[in-house]
């Protein structure tokens, strides 16, 4: 097993006021950032963006490419605490139907 697959989802801040609902997931998927890729978990997501723990370090601003099966989302990171990252995406997504995409 892996260190990302080891690591616990920590529940979501209570009281915080969002613009899209959260999903608390535990998914994985390959990211790629400057012209690199590796594993990332997805912890939490929402039509406008996701919770990641990252296994390369990112900067605020910096763009990254989740990729999940077919699917390929562009993002740009909003937020890092650690190894832990937010990630807006740059067009909203249906989440329900991503998360009936099996990693491939």
């Amino acid at each position: 097993m892996s260190y990302l697959e080891q690591v616990a989802v920590p529940p979501a801040t209570t009281g915080e006021r969002r613009k899209h609902r959260r999903i608390q997931v535990l998914l994985s998927a390959a990211v790629e950032h400057e012209r690199r890729t590796s594993l990332a978990r997805l912890l939490e997501l929402s039509s406008g963006g996701l919770r990641v723990r990252l296994a390369n370090p990112v900067r605020v601003g910096d763009e990254v490419t989740l990729t999940r099966g077919s699917v390929r989302i562009s993002s740009r990171v909003v937020w890092t605490h650690g190894a832990t990252a937010g990630l807006q995406f740059d067009q909203p997504i249906d989440e329900h139907a991503f998360l009936r995409f099996r990693r491939g």
